[in-house]
């Protein structure tokens, strides 16, 4: 290491990339033992400057001791011996030098730990975690796409397909709000200090740390919160009296909020699987009539239906799917209630047996 580079490091002069090598430096084994050489070698000229002085110093004495030697006995003959303490030159002191030697020492070790210090210092300040800018985060799920996010407090999202999510990249101050469009589950990490909120349409989902379901589609005209674990508090911004409502639901209830009459249902039971299953890769089919199925399969897969005749009797299709492919479904629906299919790239062609038209979803 260069001892230019040390010494504005030790003023505080010396650029960042400077401190980097210096810093980089003092982790190395010989870094000491090189410092030690640079502050001997600095104190070695230091005394060899001062050494000549002394020679020269002691030279000019010897010659003025020498020269008024021969009248000193003339001196103690006229002055009495008591008075002669303050003009006699006596016995050499004891050399200075043991002091320089001594401060040298002090001076190397008040240098390494300067160092040490200040490098110790600026690493700490390398650790210091930086202010980030807080952006807000934007995740949306198209047709056939399902996703899992997992937020800046350990809180996981799953976000079904045709879904949006909101959020920032981390929570700042006393609460965590996050913005749905579409359907999602949250599993909230706990935290009685920030409440963690979903604001859905009209709707503000207030928990702790739970794990529920929100399904708040625009073309479904409704917002539906379902809650597996946990408590939740649920409130619209205002009905139609101007005023807003609050309800708290308990593990296996849920409530639905009817956007166009800004109120709320009464709060019911509700089938996990039929609201939750879908998270897990799970189709789920509960007394769905015709439209419903296709809808679903149409979001879940990203496909296109095309359907010809009509079926011959009203549809009620239960049944379920464990991450099954789109052939495997419609082999099994077309089964049970009598339609064959073709799947053409993203277009599925959906035919009766009879002879009706059926309506196109």
């Amino acid at each position: 290491m260069r001892k230019d580079i040390i010494i504005r490091f030790l003023k505080g002069t010396c650029s960042t990339e400077e401190s980097e090598k210096v810093y980089q430096w003092w982790k190395t084994e010989n870094s000491e033992r090189e410092l030690q050489q640079m502050i001997g070698e600095d104190l070695a000229g230091a005394f060899e400057k001062k050494a000549e002085r002394r020679k020269d110093l002691d030279h000019l004495l010897s010659g003025i001791f020498a020269a008024d030697h021969s009248g000193e006995s003339r001196r103690r003959s006229i002055y009495p011996k008591e008075n002669l303490s303050h003009l006699t030159v006596g016995a050499p002191k004891k050399s200075p030098w043991r002091y320089v030697k001594w401060a040298a020492s002090v001076l190397l070790v008040l240098s390494l730990s300067f160092v040490l210090y200040l490098v110790q210092k600026e690493a700490r300040l390398r650790q210091l975690p930086k202010e980030e800018s807080i952006s807000m985060i934007v995740k949306s799920n198209g047709y056939g796409r399902k996703s899992t996010i997992f937020l800046s407090d350990g809180t996981a999202v799953y976000l079904d397909s045709d879904s949006r999510i909101t959020y920032p990249s981390r929570f700042k101050g006393n609460k965590r709000e996050v913005i749905l469009t579409g359907e999602a589950y949250f599993d909230v990490a706990h935290d009685p200090s920030k409440p963690f909120i979903v604001k859905a349409g009209p709707v503000n989902i207030k928990v702790l740390g739970t794990e529920f379901n929100v399904r708040a589609f625009s073309e479904d005209g409704i917002i539906k919160v379902s809650l597996e674990q946990g408590q939740v508090e649920i409130s619209n911004e205002v009905n139609r009296r101007g005023i807003s409502d609050k309800l708290f639901l308990s593990p296996g209830q849920s409530v639905v909020y009817h956007v166009e009459k800004a109120d709320f249902e009464h709060v019911k039971r509700f089938d996990p699987m039929e609201d939750c299953a879908w998270k897990d890769g799970i189709i789920y089919f509960k007394k769905a009539n015709f439209n419903e199925v296709i809808y679903k399969l149409k979001k879940w897969y990203n496909v296109q239906f095309k359907v010809v005749n009509r079926p011959s009797s009203v549809w009620s299709y239960s049944g379920s799917f464990n991450n099954q492919n789109l052939d495997n479904v419609l082999r099994s629906i077309g089964f049970s209630q009598g339609f064959s299919y073709e799947i053409m790239s993203d277009k599925v062609l959906i035919q009766f047996n009879d002879e009706t038209d059926a309506p196109t979803p």
